[in-house]
């Protein structure tokens, strides 16, 4: 691991965060100034450490990454840790109370709630069947061999509005659905489906509400808000009009039911400057669209006779809904310039 600067009596690294952050947090550690990320209005709290331990060989091509997006904070004695090429990703309006402990490679989609004491780890110790060696002997191994150190982290990924307990364990590698809600001091090993209420060791004892998917979804039914599943403005003080769904990210999910389907109807409008948009469309993860939005209100129409087939590999979402992603490059949305998206339709 890095070693930190003497962070209480060392001024310029205290002045180097300041500069470009604007505060400097009672207490805060921080190992690499390089990996962070922090959006001008997010929030670090007081005595945090926000650590790069750096492998011999990264366990991955991505840039060693901590973010947090606008409108997210941490509270007192948070830490995030990342391995070379890992990243921790907090998405806007997510927010991390005390003493959480996020390791490794995490995304943590927008408008979810951490309790304190929660533990999350993309990683893993090393205790091998019938290897009697040492486990910190095990671990060095595994992190400083260049094949073994990338296959060391498995992505934890936990979407949108979901509400952590407070003492959550999270392992490696596990999909939280949107909107799920984990009891105090659970046990997650296994993938949670969407809007599921779960306590202890992996028990769903019941659904925040039925998850659903239609084959027709509209923005203006409310009843349908949970599939328009992830990357658009759904908090009320973010939307623009009540009637539509805007993209807030470059890439947006939506859910419906699963059926094998031959053409998919998206219709909306564009507001503000973004004229001749190219939007990429991919459905289950093998199906793949291009559209060129060149007028403020547009119906895009896909048929699976002139769909480009893309890789194979399918996802805990994909196995069970027809998943439509929706992928837009090198636009900047806000509440001026945006996509809006207010109905979708799949046939068979």
């Amino acid at each position: 691991m890095q070693k930190f600067a003497d962070f209480k009596n060392d001024e310029r690294y205290k002045k180097k965060f300041v500069q470009k952050f604007g505060y400097f947090p009672t207490g805060l550690e921080y190992s690499n100034f390089e990996c962070l990320d922090l959006a001008e209005n997010s929030r670090i709290g007081n005595y945090n450490k926000l650590i790069l331990s750096e492998t011999k060989f990264p366990s991955s091509n991505k840039k060693s990454l901590i973010s947090l997006a606008p409108n997210t904070w941490t509270g007192t004695g948070v830490e995030l840790n990342v391995i070379s090429g890992s990243q921790i990703i907090i998405k806007q309006y997510s927010t991390i109370q005390d003493y959480c402990k996020i390791i490794g490679d995490v995304v943590i989609e927008r408008y979810c709630v951490f309790a304190p004491m929660v533990y999350i780890s993309s990683g893993n110790h090393y205790a091998e069947k019938g290897n009697p060696d040492l486990i910190r002997n095990q671990d060095f191994l595994h992190l400083t061999s260049k094949q073994l150190v990338e296959k060391h982290s498995k992505k934890v990924h936990i979407e949108e509005d979901c509400w952590i307990g407070i003492g959550t364990f999270i392992r490696q590698g596990v999909y939280i659905g949107r909107g799920a809600v984990i009891g105090a001091n659970a046990c997650i090993t296994t993938d949670i489906l969407p809007y599921s209420i779960v306590v202890g060791n992996n028990k769903i004892i019941n659904n925040r509400i039925i998850f659903n998917p239609l084959m027709q979804i509209e923005a203006s039914n409310k009843d349908h808000l949970p599939y328009f599943y992830r990357g658009f403005m759904q908090k009320d003080d973010e939307r623009v009009d009540e009637n539509l769904f805007a993209l807030y990210e470059e890439e947006a999910i939506v859910v419906l039911q699963k059926k094998d389907c031959s053409k998919w109807i998206i219709e909306g409008n564009i507001r503000g400057n973004l004229n001749n948009m190219l939007i990429a469309v991919t459905i289950n993860n093998t199906l793949e669209f291009e559209y060129n939005i060149s007028k403020p209100n547009f119906e895009m129409i896909f048929d699976i006779s002139n769909a480009k087939k893309v890789s194979q590999s399918t996802s805990f979402l994909a196995e069970r809904y027809n998943v439509i992603e929706l992928k837009t490059v090198g636009y900047k949305f806000s509440k001026n310039n945006f996509i809006a998206i207010d109905r979708i339709t799949q046939s068979l």
